[in-house]
């Protein structure tokens, strides 16, 4: 029986099972990671118990930021690299790939277990105990900027990173001063964030004899990803390759991931 599909040429292949996505790339001798996150928006970590998951049967290997911050991991490359009001340029902080000593927001990765499966690896993320020290923490974009908010980073003050302006100050200025009328708004702009369908993953593979990885991932920013993790690994970049077939939901965070 043959039936026509009217639609996008992608759509049949996808609506009948034979898309591949972030769980359909597999390799020999797989591991897999879960990550363990940060429960309270900020906090002081005192420190990290990995005793009880360390000793779960299927268990890998576990990092914390103790390890990332040892194997000299850096922060990525900023896309925001014109100067802003003033010529001023934007205050870029350390981004941890594990929290180091503190967390800064709901869902930081404070850990990361490597296992046998995937249960083994959520099972053993639930085991790692986390002794905090909360600290004060702000939820509204305009109460950080109020003074004595709590401070996120040192080297971005007032938790202000970057002012941007353009068009001719002086022009505006006397433009308003000939109008006939002004009126005068606040405008409240919503919090959003892109839900995919399709989690933010990815599969990797390295050979050692080439020193080449392989990185599978939903991205539809391909040569911003070997930039990102280039800068943040010290892996040169020729030695990055990234894949992409199928992407689970763009919804606008699909460039760098």
């Amino acid at each position: 029986m043959s039936a026509t599909f009217h639609g996008r040429r992608e759509d049949f292949r996808l609506v009948t099972g034979q898309g591949t996505f972030t769980s359909d790339w597999n390799f020999p001798n797989q591991a897999y990671a879960a990550y363990l996150r940060a429960n309270r928006a900020h906090a002081r970590i005192k420190g990290i118990d990995i005793s009880k998951a360390k000793a779960l049967s299927g268990v890998l290997a576990i990092l914390t930021g103790a390890d990332t911050k040892a194997a000299g991991f850096g922060t990525t490359p900023q896309l925001v690299r014109y100067p802003g009001k003033g010529g001023a340029m934007i205050k870029i902080p350390h981004r941890e790939v594990l929290a180091e000593e503190r967390v800064r927001f709901i869902g930081q990765e404070v850990a990361l277990v490597i296992a046998e499966t995937v249960e083994i690896a959520q099972q053993a993320s639930e085991l790692i105990h986390v002794d905090y020290e909360d600290l004060p923490a702000v939820v509204d974009a305009k109460a950080a900027l109020a003074p004595g908010a709590p401070e996120l980073y040192a080297n971005v003050p007032g938790n202000f990173c970057f002012e941007y302006e353009y068009g001719d100050q002086q022009k505006t200025d006397e433009a308003f001063a000939k109008a006939a009328h002004i009126t005068r708004i606040d405008v409240d702009m919503p919090r959003l964030v892109g839900a995919p369908m399709e989690p933010k993953a990815c599969s990797a593979t390295y050979d050692a004899a080439t020193g080449m990885f392989d990185i599978y991932a939903p991205t539809q920013g391909m040569s911003l990803m070997v930039a990102s993790l280039s800068g943040g690994t010290g892996v040169p970049a020729d030695k990055l390759r990234v894949h992409a077939l199928d992407v689970g939901g763009g919804c606008g965070v699909r460039s760098e991931a």
